[in-house]
């Protein structure tokens, strides 16, 4: 490593000297993270001091040009160093600091220019590199050949792509480094022709001859203290690969302070002694002859001193003794000696040595950004071994050789990147709005403008924050200039040449910015270089500075499924009830059980809390297993804190305690029974105590149908109940059937009581047979209470799988049972069907058996079985009071059954199960009270008290009832005002309702559609449906206001505007008709005869004889509403006297349309400006028809199928047409292209009489009146009617409710719906978006023979059954192959 060293007086002060000037050194002993501000070094040039000194500008603050100085311990200056510092500060105006550490080596030089921070423990250094800005800028004389250099130059480098540090130039001569002897020494080994500079004459082997020991200092003869002692060598393995690792190892000393090589270990005076420097505690070029001496077998002795200045040990040592030592040149230390290197091969490949090294100048790599002037300079700074400034003063040298270094020093105007032509203007403060708009006031305290071009006095300065430089060309050359950040861009430090685009997640809404904008909250940007940020989709939020949509997160309580880059603009999803959404974490609340579907989060809500303790998603208590944690893993039974553990004593308890009582006492109680009823007295105590037991145990399965309610239990109320579960056949059977499997264990539950059944009767006949005389009546009154008592268990266990509570998730689970979900899987099915069997097995055979006992009870009692009936059926009516009290057995099954199937049938109303559930009561309680039914006071008493309690524990429990979701605390609500309002406000609200019916200011309705059912019933729901779609008018007709028929005659009279008779053969001989139109008269109502299909109305004579149409019953029931004959007669004149608006049913839609019309504004005034025909619906034509309804050719049928093509119209939203003839269909069938498939619905309106299996032979035979074309068809014609008819009509009443009729077309239009091909099908055939598929839907209205209608155009296409149907049916299967057709019809339907 060149060292080339002066004292600082002698290179730097003597500068001063020359100049007769004094100042300030610079730091010493700085570090490079030393933020003192040096003084001034003194000048050397003439003209330097009145130049203001520039600093340059860091990421945040200013900071001095720094300069290493590997010789801060003893206060020395290199020259060239001193002649750098004189050029920076002198010439390009640059404040100088230097610094440096003690005892520093290459490492610690290239650690400081990487911005590496030293931190000193215990006397050694520690270097920090955490990316902060270098305070070292320059470094000369740098040697890469030393030990350790290189790697860790490289190991810097690789902190930052780029490299941190730029190895810029050599100094311009060589170093060499290695083993010296002084001359004087060489000189007299020479008289005697041995040459010590060539390693061969120390070999060992030669010792013999050349003997080079005797010229040098015997070991002996040398001062040890001034040597350092081996074991606090630090050496750098250098031969080995360990070195580009910086691995360290301590020789072994075998001589104290020496290390002997091999070849004079056993006699040391045979050593040569080789003396090195310790500096920066590391044994410098020791470890190198160690290896060296050893490989090439020479005799030395290898010892280190302090230092390689003067004054140093090692100085000393070599001045005062005839040794070998480490040197290396140039260097004017040791120059007097006149040394000559001693020439040592490279041993191999790996261990190269050179003894030539070049020293360079070492920059950080900020210094091109932060002073590219000086880098510059340093760029073109070179000497040269003739000239050196090491023999001379360094301001001397700069002195007498402007020459050399003037063009060292580039142009003033000559703007590197990184800076940018700026100009001066003076400092006037009158000129200071003029310096805020021109220019920049700089941090140097500057006054002035950047300037575009290059001008006079034009200075090149550091771009500042909000610039960037950009060079340009002029005649003088290149240069560079400042240019404003443009908007979406910034920059926050000086001499940057370009200006950094904002990174995602911020912005820059303006123009020379020094900092982005972080995006506001709600807000991203996943771009760089933004003017502005996006807003994230609509219910999310993010924080500030989002740099990515994934970071627009779901707001508090909401949640998004896996978010990722392709569900960035989706919803964010509510919260479920059962979840808990904080941030990106979803969990379980106790209570409830999730999974992960794959697309979302499944929440079931669990039976208990403790089996679902909440956490993460699919937690679950310790032992439960499966969705809702509903069932105990195999071999594992329930525990009551929610857990399960393996099955054990206890956990069969229960379960033999219901075979003990089923198989045990039951039978026993039978048995006993049996024989204590010859025992009178004793019989009658037994009947009063199984009275009140069965009170009990009828309250106790109460109070278990209470504990199914939705309501949180707290204990011990909560312990008390579920140990109720065994009354309610509740039982866990985990530990004997497979856990999971509620199916079987539901079937065990059904089975149990026909087995309970099975034995008591087995029992009965043992005894029988063995001649016992026991009474049948007696097992059968066994029976029939345990049947009533166990009721409500019953109930409740059967309707079990009824039970479904709604999930968060939307799915139902049976709530004893949330592992099942209901109504979509088969396990759910099955148990319905079981459910079925059961209710139909056990509640409706038993109530249905009481309600015929009730029934026939007083029947059978005056017959003369009177006592065999009371005997037979004494459970049910034997506890009652028989003065009209032995219906109470009913009530109180009735009630029974009401509570078991309360929390069935109210499941998904929470909200309403305690209320009902207390009205059942109370009521029960009401009615008991009032009849006092039971024969024994005390059971009466007992009966009252225990419905009181149970009263009080449901008012008791009712605050903890589960209102999760926001509609059912409103229905709450609303039921709460409702109970409020109503009781105070019925009688003021039931008289104002009846003053408001009498009061109304306008009718109700505004035309009154007066009709024969049979004759024009369809017509007149075509009437209101045509209405309906042109204006909005309320028309009454009578299948529509089944509520209000009572009231007809007052409806007519007071609520319509007019009455519109539809006037057909019968209409006027109908009773309830003739009270319209007589109402209408009778109180002015604007009457509108709408004649249909060349009616005649009748003449005078022919009204006169209308007494004769009905019987004496119908006109007194006209009379008791205050119409004579008379008045019919009256109004029918006047109503003839009317002008008629004619109305043809067989015309086509768009007539009877125009007459409806006609009809409304004759009867409404302001019905003509909202109506405007050829409004609604499309027009359709059989051309472009997607569907066809085909209907036979009369006048209902007709207007049944022209309200099917309405509403079917109305439903896709598409153009269909009606036939009412077979002329207008489209097409014939036998002109359908063989690619078609024919797909039929037929529809019934009722009216359709089955055909008898003769038809078909007749149609056959051609025996049958058809009035075919072609007799040759008739046989086609035939299957064709097998065809159709072997489709399952859909019904149709156009008679009944609008309600009902828009259910029915909705069945009609979801067949049709499944019929029709997909869009993916169309595109598989290649069909065009404008091509029309057309539908026949045919209208079964008659006989048979009216069918010929339809199949008259479609006859001479039918032929025999074709195999490539596919998905006609029976109809498909029959369509013949014929020729083509025009591309626009691709498919048919018919109904």
């Amino acid at each position: 490593m060149w060292k080339l060293v002066l004292w600082y007086c002698l290179a730097f002060s003597s500068a001063q000297n020359e100049t007769g000037e004094s100042g300030g050194s610079g730091e010493s002993g700085g570090s490079a993270s030393s933020d003192v501000v040096p003084a001034r070094f003194s000048a050397c040039l003439p003209n330097a001091s009145h130049w203001q000194l520039k600093y340059l500008h860091g990421l945040t603050t200013q900071f001095p040009l720094g300069v290493w100085n590997p010789h801060a311990e003893t206060g020395e200056l290199d020259p060239a160093t001193a002649i750098f510092i004189i050029l920076a500060q002198d010439v390009l105006g640059y404040q100088i600091e230097l610094l440096g550490q003690p005892s520093a080596d290459m490492s610690d030089a290239f650690n400081a220019l990487s911005g590496c921070e030293a931190k000193w423990t215990n006397g050694s250094v520690t270097w920090l590199c955490e990316g902060q800005e270098t305070r070292v800028h320059a470094g000369f004389g740098l040697n890469f050949q030393a030990a350790g250099a290189k790697s860790a130059f490289d190991r810097l480098q690789r902190l930052r792509i780029g490299g941190m540090m730029e190895d810029l130039s050599s100094m311009g001569f060589l170093s060499r480094v290695g083993m010296y002897v002084k001359r004087s020494i060489r000189e007299r080994a020479l008289m005697d022709r041995i040459f010590l500079d060539d390693y061969r004459t120390y070999n060992a082997s030669r010792q013999a001859f050349y003997q080079p020991q005797r010229y040098f200092t015997p070991l002996s003869s040398i001062d040890v203290d001034l040597l350092v002692p081996c074991d606090q060598w630090t050496l750098v393995d250098w031969h080995t690969n360990a070195m580009a690792d910086n691995a360290q190892w301590t020789p072994p000393c075998r001589a104290g302070r020496w290390w002997l090589s091999d070849s004079c270990q056993l006699n040391s005076s045979h050593c040569i002694p080789f003396i090195t420097y310790r500096i920066g505690g590391y044994v410098n070029n020791a470890n190198n002859m160690i290896f060296k001496a050893n490989f090439l077998n020479i005799p030395i002795a290898v010892g280190a001193a302090d230092g390689y200045w003067f004054d140093s040990n090692f100085y000393h040592l070599v001045m005062k003794h005839e040794v070998l030592y480490f040197f290396f040149e140039p260097y004017i230390t040791f120059e007097l000696l006149e040394p000559t290197l001693v020439d040592l091969p490279a041993p191999d490949a790996t261990g190269s040595f050179s003894v030539d090294t070049e020293p360079r100048i070492v920059v950080s790599s900020d210094l091109v950004k932060l002073a590219p002037e000086v880098r510059e300079m340093l760029l073109r700074m070179k000497w040269s071994m003739e000239d050196p400034p090491w023999r001379q003063g360094a301001c001397q040298w700069v002195l007498s050789n402007m020459d050399t270094w003037l063009p060292w020093i580039p142009t003033r105007s000559a703007c590197f990147m990184g800076q940018g032509l700026f100009r001066e203007l003076p400092a006037d403060p009158a000129l200071f709005q003029f310096g805020q708009s021109a220019g920049f006031v700089t941090s140097n305290g500057l006054w002035g403008e950047w300037l575009s071009e290059r001008k006079a006095q034009a200075i090149c300065l550091a771009c500042p924050p909000g610039f960037y430089s950009s060079s340009i060309t002029d005649v003088w050359g290149d240069t560079a200039i400042c240019r404003q950040c443009p908007p979406g861009s910034y920059q926050s430090v000086y001499s940057s040449a370009n200006c950094e685009p904002c990174s995602a997640g911020s912005f820059a809404a303006g123009s020379q910015m020094t900092s982005c904008e972080k995006c506001p909250q709600g807000q991203y940007q996943d771009r760089q270089g933004a003017r502005s940020c996006e807003p994230c989709a609509e219910g999310r939020t993010t924080l500030a500075g989002a740099k990515n949509v994934t970071e627009c997160l779901c707001k508090e309580e909401t949640y998004l499924y896996r978010s990722t880059e392709e569900t960035w603009n989706a919803t964010c999803s509510s919260c479920i009830r059962g979840l808990v959404c904080q941030g990106a974490f979803v969990g379980q609340l106790p209570g409830y059980w999730a999974e992960d579907t794959g697309s979302d989060f499944s929440v079931f809500e669990c039976r208990d809390q403790l089996q679902c303790p909440g956490g993460a998603i699919g937690t679950c208590a310790p032992g439960r297993v499966g969705r809702a944690c509903g069932s105990c893993a195999e071999g594992l039974a329930p525990k009551e804190d929610g857990t399960c553990s393996k099955c054990g004593g206890q956990a069969y308890w229960g379960i033999m305690l219901v075979v003990l009582v089923t198989f045990g006492v039951i039978p026993l109680v039978v048995v006993f029974g049996i024989f204590m009823t010859r025992l009178k007295r004793t019989a009658l105590s037994i009947f009063m105590v199984s009275i009140i037991f069965g009170q009990i145990v009828v309250c106790l399965q109460s109070l278990d149908a209470i504990y199914q309610l939705d309501i949180t239990w707290i204990d011990p109320a909560k312990a008390i109940l579920n140990s109720l579960a065994i009354f309610n056949l509740d039982l866990d059977l985990s530990c004997l059937l497979p856990p999971q499997d509620y199916l079987l264990q539901y079937v065990v539950q059904l089975v149990t009581y026909p087995t309970v059944v099975l034995v008591t009767f087995l029992i009965w006949w043992v005894l029988h047979c063995r001649g016992r005389r026991v009474s049948f009546n007696t097992l059968v009154n066994v029976h029939g209470l345990l049947l009533v008592a166990m009721l409500t268990a019953m109930s409740l266990a059967i309707t079990r799988p009824l039970q479904c509570q709604r999930n968060p998730n939307a799915l139902f689970t049976i709530t004893s049972r949330p592992h099942v979900i209901c109504w979509q899987s088969e396990e759910h099915q099955a148990l319905v069907a079981l459910a079925a069997i059961g209710i139909l097995a056990y509640p409706v055979t038993i109530l249905g058996v009481i309600i015929y006992l009730t029934r026939k009870y007083p029947i059978w009692l005056r017959s003369g079985h009177g006592l065999e009936v009371m005997e037979r059926y004494r459970f049910l009516f034997a506890r009652f009071r028989p003065e009209r009290r032995y219906y109470y057995g009913l009530i109180l099954s009735v009630h029974n059954l009401l509570v078991a199937l309360i929390p069935a049938a109210l499941v998904s109303f929470p909200a309403l199960q305690v209320g009902i559930m207390g009205l059942v009561i109370c009521a029960k309680l009401v009615v008991q009270g009032l009849l006092w039914p039971w024969k024994i006071d005390l059971a009466n008493y007992n009966d009252l008290s225990l419905s009181a309690g149970l009263l009080m524990l449901l008012l008791l429990a009712s605050p903890l009832m589960n209102i999760r979701e926001e509609n059912h605390e409103q229905f709450v609500g609303v039921l709460l005002s409702i109970v409020l309002i109503t009781v105070p406000l019925a009688a003021l609200g039931t008289a104002l309702s009846l003053v408001f019916l009498r009061l109304r200011p306008q009718s109700k309705y505004a035309a009154f559609l007066c009709h024969h059912k049979a004759g024009a019933g369809a017509f007149c729901r075509l009437f209101k449906l045509v209405a309906s779609k042109y204006m909005k008018l309320n028309l009454f007709l009578d299948s529509d206001e089944l509520d209000d028929l009572a009231r007809i005659f007052d409806i007519v009279s007071a609520d319509t505007k007019c009455l519109v008779a539809v006037l057909t053969s019968e209409l006027l001989k109908r009773m309830w008709c003739a009270g319209e139109i007589v109402s209408a008269h009778k109180n002015k109502v604007p009457i509108i005869p709408l004649y249909c299909d060349k009616y005649c109305f009748p003449n005078d004579s022919q009204i006169e004889l209308i007494d004769s149409v009905w019987t004496e019953e119908q006109l007194s029931t006209l009379t008791s509403y205050g119409i004579s004959l008379e008045n019919i007669k009256a109004a029918y004149r006047e109503v003839g006297q009317l002008t008629p608006i004619l109305l043809n049913r067989s015309c086509c839609l768009e007539e009877q349309e125009t007459t409806i019309l006609q009809v409304l504004h004759a009867g409404v005034a302001d019905a003509a400006s909202s109506a405007e025909l050829g409004a609604g619906l499309p027009r359709a034509n059989s051309a472009g028809a997607h569907f066809l309804v085909v209907a036979m050719e009369e006048p209902e049928a007709i207007s049944t199928g022209m309200i099917l093509q309405q509403m079917v119209q109305l439903h896709f939203q598409v153009s269909v047409f009606f036939v009412r003839h077979a002329e207008e269909a489209p097409w014939r069938i036998r002109d359908l292209p063989r690619e078609m498939s024919l797909e039929m619905i037929s529809v019934n309106d009722g009216s359709f009489q089955f055909p008898l299996p003769d038809f078909y032979t007749e149609v056959e035979t051609g025996s049958h009146s058809l009035n075919l074309e072609d007799q040759s068809s008739a046989p086609v014609l035939a299957k064709a009617f097998q065809a159709l008819l072997s489709i399952l009509a859909l019904p149709l009443t156009p008679h009944g409710s609008g309600g009902l009729l828009e259910r029915q077309v909705a069945q009609i239009c979801q067949r049709l719906a499944s019929l029709e091909d997909g869009p993916r099908k169309r595109a598989e055939r290649g069909a065009d978006d404008s091509r029309s598929t057309s539908n026949f839907v045919a209208t079964t209205n008659s006989a048979p023979s009216d069918e010929a209608q339809l199949v008259r155009a479609r006859e001479r296409g039918l032929r025999a059954e074709r195999g490539d149907e596919r998905s006609g049916g029976v109809c498909g299967r029959i369509l013949a192959e014929v020729p083509p057709l025009p591309e626009e019809h691709s498919k048919m339907f018919v109904v």
